[in-house]
């Protein structure tokens, strides 16, 4: 009986144990980039709800340990360079317009949320628009509708427009200028593929100089 009770008793424990271990990797992970100086939004708070409920599909909104949300290119490059040295889990989230769990967000992990990074500038010049990583195509078009130009972007304004470019990109114009991604001009790259660096480059100048293609055809 003793043994048995004993028994009993470890099994009850596990699963306490098992929560305190994710509340500790949950406070570590965002602790981390806290200490880092960027954004971070805390479980329970208005802003991380605001965010998590901001999927467009229910099916995609997880439970990540934190949202952290940052505001250039750099701070996503120090982001990544933070987390490389932890046993953190995380995704990073363009528009959120995915249907698929996963697909931009997390559970046990942290969401690195691009959407504090939505500025879009256009030079007549050029004739070329610069779009933040977390920009939804609703962002573009208003942004360019006052010079009266467009671009072929997505069909529905709520897209984001990183999913979107990164998985070809069928637009209205698609007979006209082909797909989304066939229009791009140049990407700003975070490389966390050369030893976690979060190096930022430019596609033409980046170390592995497959980054152009790849990102065009989707393949990440």
């Amino acid at each position: 009986m003793r043994l048995s009770a004993l028994a009993f008793g470890t099994a009850a424990l596990a699963p306490l144990s098992k929560a305190a271990c994710i509340r500790d990797m949950a406070d570590s992970c965002c602790a981390v980039l806290e200490n880092a100086g960027l954004k971070v939004l805390r479980p329970g708070t208005e802003a991380y709800t605001a965010r998590d409920e901001s999927y467009f599909s229910v099916s995609a909104q997880l439970s990540p340990y934190c949202i952290v949300q940052p505001t250039s290119a750099a701070e996503v490059a120090l982001a990544v360079t933070t987390l490389k040295n932890s046993t953190c889990n995380w995704a990073v989230r363009g528009g959120g317009h995915m249907t698929w769990a996963g697909a931009s967000n997390i559970d046990e992990g942290v969401t690195i949320d691009m959407g504090l990074i939505k500025q879009v500038e256009y030079s007549a010049e050029t004739k070329v628009a610069s779009v933040g990583a977390g920009a939804l195509w609703r962002d573009v078009y208003a942004a360019l509708e006052p010079f009266g130009v467009t671009a072929p972007g997505g069909r529905t304004s709520t897209v984001g427009v990183a999913g979107f470019l990164t998985g070809g990109g069928n637009n209205f114009f698609s007979s006209e200028v082909g797909l989304g991604c066939d229009n791009v001009v140049n990407f700003e790259v975070v490389d966390v593929v050369e030893l976690w660096g979060g190096q930022v480059c430019y596609d033409p100048l980046c170390k592995d100089n497959s980054w152009p293609t790849h990102l065009r055809v989707g393949r990440l």
